[in-house]
């Protein structure tokens, strides 16, 4: 019972290093292509601004889009319950 506890709390510990260490390599790596970026908009150059921007993979069309759930049917369903409903 007592290995049970312990082999958690380890792998709750290393979850937990390892969720903060890719947070962390996550964070500088968008810092350095955000840097990139805001320097083309400063300079002018939006044909590069959005080519690397592409290469993030954002889109140069980002508006609202709803995500759903497609029901047996195949349609998009923007409310859970209706498709469940189905």
């Amino acid at each position: 019972m007592e290995e049970c506890k312990v082999g958690r709390r380890n792998y709750r510990r290393l979850k937990n290093k390892l969720k903060r260490d890719t947070d962390k390599a996550k964070k500088e790596y968008l810092d350095i292509k955000h840097d990139g970026i805001m320097e083309f908009q400063r300079t002018e150059h939006h044909d590069l601004m959005y080519m690397k921007m592409k290469e993030l993979g954002w889109k140069e069309k980002s508006g609202i889009q709803n995500s759903g759930t497609k029901d047996s049917k195949g349609n998009i369903r923007v409310d859970t319950r209706k498709v469940l409903k189905i």
